[in-house]
């Protein structure tokens, strides 16, 4: 069961596409499929950037590279990920 801490419902949805005119620093992240268990503090850290499933709450991440205005969240969520799922490429 995943607790609603945030009042935004967590959807399964695609990269946001004004990511492909945003400046990037050429980093790129990956969430470990085996490794996350659906805390979702990436998501509340990150919300562009980690896409959660509709059913258990385990993320994914965008793919391609992370907006440069983005990477102080990321790493941030990397960071404050308790399963150590999440990955700089």
């Amino acid at each position: 069961m995943v607790a609603r801490i945030s009042s935004h419902t967590p959807t399964t949805r695609k990269p946001v596409p004004q990511f492909e005119s945003r400046k990037t620093d050429n980093m790129k992240v990956r969430v470990d499929p085996d490794l996350c268990q659906g805390h979702t503090l990436c998501w509340m850290t990150a919300p562009d950037v980690f896409i959660l499933d509709e059913v258990d709450g385990h993320a994914t991440a965008i793919e391609g590279e992370i907006p440069s205005d983005e990477v102080d969240r990321v790493r941030d969520a990397i960071r404050s990920c308790p399963e150590r799922a999440i990955s700089e490429l």
